[in-house]
């Protein structure tokens, strides 16, 4: 009975799927380990597009909704079991969040100032569109009826309709961020 309380049952799964398939140091998973994290993905998104608060808000929805659909299992553990979590990889997991919050909130932040972002509330939109990109890991499935470029498609346009995107020179629709092919 003692074992029942004294290990940390939970914490050691939430571990053991953080470090799941991952041999550390070894050459063959040299490429995956970065990638497989969400604020890693998205530095690499930003790193591909210009100063333009659009591009910018596109290129961090892309990057989640695209990490949050290839990950389900990985991604939904975290957000739902952050309660669980040690007071060590809780802080760690808390810095992440903050950081990877500030590149949406850099984004919208820099489009109301520029004036191509119309929305009153640019925070409940960041917070909004976060939720949306995080969501996508609980209802979206792989053989389910929109492909997941569909909903990265689908994302960046609700994220930009969110905060009022209003394009400097009169263009009148969201971009499409990612070529999509409809499924037979």
């Amino acid at each position: 009975r003692l074992i029942e309380h004294a290990f940390p049952l939970k914490q050691a799964s939430l571990d053991s799927v953080h470090e799941k398939n991952v041999r550390h140091g070894h050459i063959s998973t040299l490429h995956i380990w970065p990638a497989r994290r969400p604020l890693a993905a998205c530095r690499a998104a930003l790193e591909e597009v210009g100063d333009s608060p659009a591009d910018r808000l596109a290129a961090v929805v892309a990057a989640t909704s695209r990490f949050r659909g290839e990950h389900l299992s990985r991604s939904n553990i975290p957000l739902l079991e952050e309660r669980s979590l040690a007071p060590d990889r809780l802080a760690r997991y808390s810095s992440r969040q903050a950081e990877a919050t500030s590149l949406f909130r850099d984004a919208i932040d820099a489009g109301v100032a520029e004036g191509v972002f119309l929305t009153p509330y640019p925070d409940e939109a960041r917070r909004g569109v976060i939720a949306m990109c995080n969501a996508a890991a609980q209802w979206y499935r792989p053989d389910g009826p929109l492909t997941l470029d569909e909903v990265i498609d689908r994302n960046v346009a609700l994220a930009l309709t969110l905060v009022g995107y209003r394009p400097p020179h009169g263009w009148s629709g969201p971009r499409c961020y990612v070529t999509t092919t409809p499924r037979a």
